[in-house]
């Protein structure tokens, strides 16, 4: 009795410690991982691990653990990050080229090289707007549907934008309010470089980083060497429908069935199901089908987990404090600047040469090597690295604003300067995610956003 009477309290604390959550079904197994069998008193077959729960670690362990960069990231980020993310040049650097088309169309008298700057700052007022809004869509209805609904809306604008300038006969009424309408749902292509890197550890987010914005170089040098020889004479609607319509077709048809939602916010949200029916997808696609089992997804770091792993509280619950709020003010100084002075140099093309299409295309071919320079942050740090080109930029910058426009050397200059933001643009990406925790990332996100279309607004009217 006396042996009994002790087992009996070392094993009662430990039962009442994992008992089962509401909502349980009584007579059927709590955690299924495992594939070895046994008999049971009542003779049914039960898996010898079923009743051990699995180990709850962060969503950056469980994919670092799932070979974190194995083919799944490779296909989300082909399907997503490029076709969405990075094919968004043509949405901004299109119309800079359209725009002269436009203007010497005789069938749209309306549209004038003195109005058309109106349409492009419309494009990135809508830009502005949307980046406002995206963070409160993504809490509610997730990245994924935020990505899907922001391609499908660039996919309708692009459609309305090759059919109602004729209709009505060039109006800038009509333009101004389809590129609008394009800029509100550009916004969701930042989420969707958050929702491709939440599917990448932290160690190798930088490199994602780096091939999508490769991506983005490569299609805008297509773009310009599409517009100023293959389709200079091609009518500007097949152009517009070419190459802003057809990649999202491609990223909402092949690119987002294959990604889920993203794991950190499905774990924060409770559905852990879902995240681990999605960690062992992952493990199967990158061939490690057996590092997936016995692991499960835990809430958002630094949050309060109950003895399931679950956050206490709702997704937002962290406090917004003022170490959090300096982060997100000098991060939004950042995309400021990178938005003014990369779209300011991309629309300013037409003064850094004879040539348009050249300038455009040498700025594109600097932008492969700058972000290519973007490995760097991980041997000198990504702090010292922004601040750095932040500096080289703002000289070289300035020495544009002396020297004659048109010669080689403020060519030189504005390639030098393109070189640095882009280092920086890239590497601000990264910030965001490694300095904020999950539940206050997307607001964080939308803040520096809205900054950088703020820089952007005034772009057009540099050129």
């Amino acid at each position: 009795l006396m042996v009994a009477l002790a087992e009996s309290l070392w094993v009662l604390p430990k039962i009442l410690a994992s008992r089962k959550p509401r909502g349980h079904i009584r007579g059927r197994p709590r955690w299924k991982s495992s594939s070895r069998v046994v008999r049971s008193t009542k003779g049914a077959h039960l898996a010898a691990a079923d009743l051990v729960p699995p180990t709850f670690i962060s969503a950056d362990a469980a994919l670092e653990r799932t070979l974190g960069s194995g083919r799944y990231q490779l296909g989300i980020t082909a399907g997503v990050g490029a076709c969405i993310y990075s094919a968004a040049v043509a949405f901004s650097l299109l119309p800079l080229f359209l725009d002269l088309k436009l203007a010497d169309d005789p069938r749209l008298p309306g549209l004038t090289a003195d109005n058309l700057p109106l349409a492009s700052t419309a494009l990135f007022s809508g830009w502005l707007v949307g980046s406002l809004f995206v963070g409160f869509i993504q809490n509610k209805f997730g990245k994924k549907t935020v990505v899907r609904g922001g391609a499908l809306g660039l996919l309708l604008c692009t459609v309305a934008g090759a059919i109602f300038p004729h209709m009505t006969q060039g109006s800038i009424f009509v333009l101004a309010i389809i590129r609008f309408a394009t800029g509100v749902f550009l916004a969701s292509t930042a989420v969707a470089v958050s929702l491709v890197q939440d599917f990448v550890p932290p160690q190798g987010r930088n490199r994602f980083m780096v091939a999508l914005n490769v991506c983005y170089s490569l299609f805008a040098i297509a773009l310009t060497c599409s517009c100023g020889a293959v389709m200079r004479n091609i009518d500007w609607r097949l152009e517009l429908l070419f190459w802003c319509g057809a990649p999202m077709v491609i990223g909402l048809l092949f690119g987002l069935p294959r990604i889920g939602e993203s794991l950190s916010d499905l774990a924060a949200t409770g559905r852990q199901q879902e995240a681990a029916s999605l960690l062992a997808h992952i493990a199967h696609v990158n061939g490690e089908p057996l590092s997936a089992q016995g692991i499960a997804v835990a809430a958002a770091d630094g949050a309060e987990r109950n003895p399931n792993g679950l956050r206490a509280g709702h997704r937002s619950s962290p406090v917004w404090t003022a170490p959090m709020m300096k982060r997100v003010g000098a991060l939004s100084v950042c995309f400021l600047a990178c938005g003014f002075g990369f779209y300011g140099l991309s629309y300013s093309a037409g003064q850094l040469s004879t040539n348009i299409y050249t300038s455009s295309a040498l700025l594109s071919a600097t932008d492969i090597v700058g972000y290519a320079a973007a490995l760097s942050a991980d041997s000198f740090g990504l702090r010292a690295l922004q601040s750095t080109c932040f500096g080289v930029a703002a000289c070289c910058l300035l020495l544009c604003s002396i020297v004659a426009a048109g010669g080689w050397q403020v060519l030189a200059c504005a390639l030098v300067g393109r070189l640095c933001l882009d280092i920086c643009f890239t590497t601000i990406f990264v910030s965001v995610v490694n300095s904020f925790p999950t539940a206050c990332r997307s607001g964080s996100l939308m803040v520096c956003m809205v900054a950088a279309r703020l820089g952007g607004v005034f772009a057009p009217y540099c050129g």
